[in-house]
């Protein structure tokens, strides 16, 4: 007698245990987080997104200032060019018919200054240090147009 009453007894405390475990799961799974947090969490994601916009305008202003197509803007950046080298590359590649950007900036890595470069193809190093300031600074009015800050030459293709 008592052994049935014993399990009659768990058998309703096993069942009263199951059920809270159904309730109480859909109650916990739900994320616990404060207004204040999810607020946080908004205001980052708004952020990011600002910052996002951002660069993608800095980066329109650099394809447009240099008159390049986006393809030769990625291929700088897969390059892990500064910006600096991919304007004097452009602009020496655009001096010479036979090659191509890239080609010069592989040229530059492989141990020869631009202003080596520069000097066997018949360019004024000067006219290229002046092409770089000038771009640098039509960058920099259009970015202020724009309410944008322009970064460093080294930081707008990392």
């Amino acid at each position: 007698m008592k052994a049935k009453i014993l399990q009659k007894s768990v058998g309703i405390f096993l069942a009263i245990c199951f059920s809270l475990g159904l309730v109480a799961a859909p109650v916990l799974a739900k994320p616990q987080s404060s207004p204040k947090q999810v607020a946080e969490q908004n205001h980052n994601n708004h952020e990011k997104n600002k910052k996002f916009e951002q660069d993608q305008h800095r980066k329109e202003i650099v394809r447009k200032v240099q008159n390049c197509t986006s393809y030769s803007f990625e291929r700088a950046r897969d390059a892990h060019m500064t910006l600096e080298d991919f304007i004097i590359t452009l602009y020496i590649a655009d001096q010479l018919t036979d090659h191509d950007f890239m080609d010069i900036y592989w040229m530059q890595k492989n141990g020869s200054p631009y202003k080596e470069i520069c000097k066997a193809n018949g360019i004024k190093w000067g006219w290229v240090r002046r092409h770089v300031k000038n771009q640098h600074m039509v960058m920099s009015e259009e970015a202020r147009e724009a309410g944008l800050i322009m970064w460093a030459l080294d930081e707008i293709l990392h």
